[in-house]
């Protein structure tokens, strides 16, 4: 009887165990993809299209946020969510692509060395974790995609908001030379 309830104990505990993983990986699937993404990015531009590239969200994500006409472009979607998101991606991907450019051509990046992977993959993380929670705060995202509870305890609390924001900025200041 005892080899009865200990198998049963080990197989609950397996498919708990099981159910939690995979949980856990639906949960944050979305930020491995984007951290993946960005991590390739950063791989392939190098040290200067890192600071770039961060340089070049914070004045896009500025940019969208001070753009007079957004709600004018925006009102033209009225009942359709996922035009209305594609239109502000639109927006927000223009605003960080022209600094992006500039930025890339003026930058030196001699100060960044430490770490080498593990910088990419740290400033990765934090870039990705900003898009998300300027997602939460600036895009009409919930219209479209409804996140797991996971990622809104992470990411829609106002109070997050600007740590998340500065966390590149801060990882970038504290991985140089």
């Amino acid at each position: 009887m005892d080899s009865n309830l200990s198998i049963e104990a080990a197989t609950e505990l397996i498919q708990t165990t099981t159910a939690n993983a995979g949980t856990f990986i639906n949960d944050f699937l979305l930020i491995i993809i984007l951290v993946g993404l960005m991590l390739f990015f950063m791989f392939m531009s190098g040290r200067r299209g890192v600071v770039s590239l961060t340089m070049a969200v914070y004045i896009g994500v500025s940019l969208y946020g001070l753009f007079p006409f957004k709600d004018v472009v925006l009102e033209a979607t009225v009942g359709s969510p996922l035009a209305s998101l594609a239109l502000t991606a639109v927006m927000l991907i223009s605003f960080t692509t022209v600094p992006y450019i500039v930025l890339n051509r003026v930058v030196v990046t001699d100060f960044l060395g430490r770490l080498g992977i593990l910088f990419l993959l740290i400033v990765s993380f934090l870039l990705t974790a900003m898009l998300l929670a300027s997602a939460y705060h600036i895009l009409p995202i919930r219209d479209f995609y409804s996140f797991t509870p996971a990622l809104d305890a992470l990411f829609a609390p106002t109070e997050f908001f600007f740590w998340w924001f500065i966390s590149p900025l801060v990882a970038l200041f504290a991985m140089a030379k």
